[in-house]
């Protein structure tokens, strides 16, 4: 069954869904280009992955300040453990996973 959390962010609920198997490999196969947010969260899971458990748009985001958008990285990070721990060991080797690493 897939996970998922309601957080209240920006004065709503929203709902943060674990990722699948196939969203990670199309995020994997199809790493989408690198923005200012990914590299504010640099040591983070991309945005596009944030996005994609979201469904909240980057541009919804850009008038956030960074410690306000920090709750929606802590969630889904939360419910993509094996995600954070795949990203972080291909780091560690080297190995490009996409431009936000």
């Amino acid at each position: 069954m897939r996970k998922s959390e309601i957080i209240k962010w920006n004065g709503k609920e929203v709902t943060c869904k674990e990722l699948t198997a196939e969203d990670v490999r199309n995020l994997m196969d199809h790493p989408p280009e690198t923005t200012v947010l990914d590299a504010l969260f640099l040591d983070r899971i991309p945005v596009a992955a944030v996005r994609l458990s979201t469904g909240i748009e980057t541009d919804e985001m850009w008038g956030m300040t960074p410690s306000a958008l920090v709750p929606l990285w802590d969630a889904v990070e939360g419910l993509n453990p094996f995600f954070v721990q795949m990203l972080k060991h291909l780091a560690k080797h080297g190995r490009e996973v996409s431009g936000s690493l």
